[in-house]
């Protein structure tokens, strides 16, 4: 089944230690203050009305399902919150993920929809399905590609990091995109990279490296920063 919180004013929801929703939806006006780790096997709708919140109070979500916010204001600080289906964010919600870190684990195929300035903090890829992008994507912190089997499409989309591209295992394909980096690059070996048409701009204010297997070709690069570029390997 699926459990509906239709609340206005302000409540708490507090799953204990044990319990796991199969689809849950947030609805209504009010504040949600999260007092425990949350679990949910199915679908997590976040539909609240513009006023409406959901706090996770640095407590840590789990959605097995889908991940959809159509509206209100989704603070994730300063969980670690777990994902496994298709994440989309839409027009007019706020997804804020300052001090925390989201990590997907796909094992079939999802998509990410960020809608124009949403963003993640921290994001780890580390499913085997393949994740594709259907918007831009900006990550304000560290991007880590861990997909063993898996795959990252951009498809055409563009790549926005403020911190860290590191990529150990799986494929990234950087498509037709052009991919902005402002931390250190690491594409490690036995990781799969496919320029595409690609164009990545390293657009770093400090110091930052390109460390990458030896085989790794990319298609455009671009030096914009006021940072040193430090190439480690070729």
């Amino acid at each position: 089944g699926t459990i509906v919180l239709n609340g206005n004013g302000s409540s708490v929801l507090d799953p204990g230690s044990t319990a796991v929703f199969n689809h849950l939806t947030l609805n209504g006006t009010g504040t949600v203050d999260l007092q425990n780790n949350l679990t949910v096997n199915g679908n997590l709708n976040l539909n609240q009305s513009a006023g409406g919140t959901f706090n996770t109070n640095g407590w840590n979500v789990t959605a097995n399902g889908a991940f959809s916010q159509t509206g209100g204001s989704f603070n994730l600080c300063c969980g670690t919150h777990t994902f496994k289906g298709n994440i989309t964010v839409s027009p007019g919600a706020t997804f804020n993920s300052t001090g925390s870190s989201a990590f997907l684990t796909n094992s079939a195929a999802v998509a990410v929809n960020m809608a124009l300035g949403q963003k993640f903090n921290n994001l780890t890829l580390n499913g085997t399905g393949t994740v594709t992008l259907n918007n831009d994507l900006t990550v304000n912190g560290n991007l880590t590609l861990n997909q063993p089997g898996g795959t990252f499409n951009t498809n055409g989309f563009r790549l926005m990091v403020s911190g860290d591209f590191t990529q150990t295992s799986g494929t990234f394909n950087a498509s037709a995109g052009i991919h902005s980096l402002q931390g250190n690059f690491t594409v490690v070996g036995g990781a799969t990279f496919i320029q595409g048409t690609s164009t990545i701009t390293m657009d770093n204010g400090a110091d930052a490296n390109i460390s990458v297997t030896a085989g790794v070709t990319l298609n455009h690069l671009t030096l914009t920063g006021l940072g040193n570029v430090i190439l480690q390997s070729n």
